[in-house]
């Protein structure tokens, strides 16, 4: 019996101990420029790996992008939706996006160089809004995936030559009535922060499971010596 919780909090210690592997990189929307105060936690970009690694299914990355409660993102003005840069940009024609939610966003644009959202600089990659006028609004989260040849890793994403990661169009104190959104702030928000990761929750099911059984291991050698 106790070469089996030997084995069982050796083997969940060692699966613990890859989380880093597996765990999200999630960069925090900090820079409020005209929408507020700076630094301030507008929202958050979850950027999650997918794909096996191999020719038939190379990787790449789901981007969640969640606002706090009573922003929304825009869909008219003069930014861009939501922005972000590559590393080693390339050909643009190499990158593709699928299952941008909220229907409201125009599809991906991919000229390089050519995206301000001021003012936070200019991005390689936006998904546009869709400037149709009016006051429109979408809560999100906006949740895409983004896909290249020859695969995509969390570490390919850069901040632009201003220090930003990513920026997104939003409102603020937002309130909806008679079908129109209003907004106490609109603007860009940006994240110049490092990024944190945040493991997957089988990844915490399986540390807090090492954790048991090491506590399991430790509480029966202790009853054997009592027994002694």
């Amino acid at each position: 019996m106790r070469r089996i919780w030997l084995i069982l909090a050796m083997f969940l210690g060692l699966a613990a101990t890859s989380a880093p592997a597996m765990a999200d990189l999630q960069y925090t929307l900090n820079q409020g420029g005209s929408v507020g105060p700076t630094p301030f936690k507008y929202g958050t970009v979850t950027l999650k790996q997918l794909g096996a690694g191999t020719v038939g299914s190379p990787f790449h990355v789901q981007v969640t992008v969640s606002l706090q409660p009573g922003e929304v993102f825009l869909t008219t003005g003069s930014h861009s939706g939501f922005t972000w840069n590559l590393v080693g940009l390339g050909n643009p024609s190499s990158i593709t996006i699928t299952s941008a939610n909220a229907g409201l966003f125009n599809p991906p644009s991919l000229t390089a160089g050519s995206h301000g959202n001021s003012p936070f600089g200019s991005f390689e990659y936006a998904i546009e809004n869709t400037n149709t006028g009016g006051d429109g609004g979408i809560l999100g989260p906006l949740v895409f995936d983004i896909k290249r040849t020859g695969g995509l890793l969390l570490t390919d994403f850069s901040a632009n030559s201003d220090g930003n990661f990513f920026g997104a169009d939003i409102g603020t104190g937002c309130t909806f009535a008679s079908g129109k959104w209003g907004f106490a702030a609109t603007g860009v928000v940006a994240s110049n922060s490092p990024p944190v990761r945040v493991p997957e929750p089988g990844t915490w099911m399986l540390s807090m499971a090492g954790l048991a059984g090491l506590v399991g291991l430790t509480m029966q050698r202790r009853r054997k010596m009592a027994r002694a």
